[in-house]
């Protein structure tokens, strides 16, 4: 039997939603599944997000946005993967890991571009669904502002000159 929602909404207040953020994440798991949430589905989902080992604002943005009767199965599906983050979409990763340096991709035969500006910031995806290129572009004197990207995100993101993001994306371009 479910419990009183107060104690699952205060699970979630406990790892740092708002009582807002909170009765929202509630009030979206009714009109979906017809009963609010119960504290052992909370439970479960929280044990799931923990297995990750996320930095605290990238479990914060997934309680916040995720639906979580699905969060136990998306993190398992997450565990299976090298790449667990996607700081590009603000969510669990679902495309395939980059390869490390040693080991070059092949080359892509579709690639999809796509840029975000205020700062800019490059992102190219294959065929595969595998990131090839997420960085943000830096001009020549300062380093942007990145409002669209978690705080706890900022400091593990790709930075590069315009110079050579050009120059991947010239590099992949031919062969696509």
């Amino acid at each position: 039997s479910p419990l009183v929602p107060r104690e699952a909404r205060a699970a979630l207040e406990g790892r740092g939603l708002t009582s807002r953020e909170a009765a929202a994440v509630d009030a979206r798991h009714q009109r979906r599944h017809g009963h609010p949430l119960g504290t052992a589905e909370v439970a479960e989902a929280l044990a799931a997000l923990d297995l990750l080992s996320l930095l605290p604002g990238q479990a914060l943005q997934l309680l916040r946005t995720a639906r979580i009767a699905d969060l136990p199965a998306a993190c398992a599906r997450a565990l299976e993967r090298p790449r667990r983050w996607c700081s590009y979409k603000r969510a669990l990763c679902d495309c395939a890991a980059l390869p490390p340096p040693s080991e070059p991709a092949p080359p892509p035969r579709l690639l999809s571009l796509d840029c975000e500006f205020k700062p800019l910031r490059a992102a190219a995806v294959d065929e595969q669904l595998q990131v090839r290129l997420d960085c943000v572009v830096l001009g020549a004197s300062s380093f942007p502002m990145l409002p669209g990207v978690l705080a706890c995100d900022r400091p593990l993101l790709q930075k590069a000159m315009p110079a050579e993001v050009c120059r991947e994306i010239a590099e992949m371009w031919p062969r696509s």
